[in-house]
């Protein structure tokens, strides 16, 4: 799961599978970064909130029932 934080004033912060929080989707070419969310938290304080958690990847779904499967935004796989 992909965690996103989001400051009052709008950047965005993002939770890497090392546990390292960056301003940068990927993790790379970053501005800003800390060691994890306890270290951001207590960086930014009250300023942070949690908007999104979302697996990471885009697994497709296959029904035995002949149905379609989704991936993404809802785009049909035929």
């Amino acid at each position: 799961m992909t965690k996103v934080y989001k400051t009052s004033d709008g950047y965005k912060f993002y939770v890497q599978p090392s546990g390292k929080v960056t301003d940068t989707k990927d993790g790379k070419n970053f501005d800003m970064s800390f060691k994890s969310i306890t270290a951001m938290m207590n960086e930014l304080g009250g300023d942070v909130k949690l908007i999104k958690q979302k697996a990471r990847g885009g697994s497709v779904k296959k029904f035995a029932s002949g149905g379609a499967a989704t991936k993404g935004f809802g785009k049909v796989i035929r």
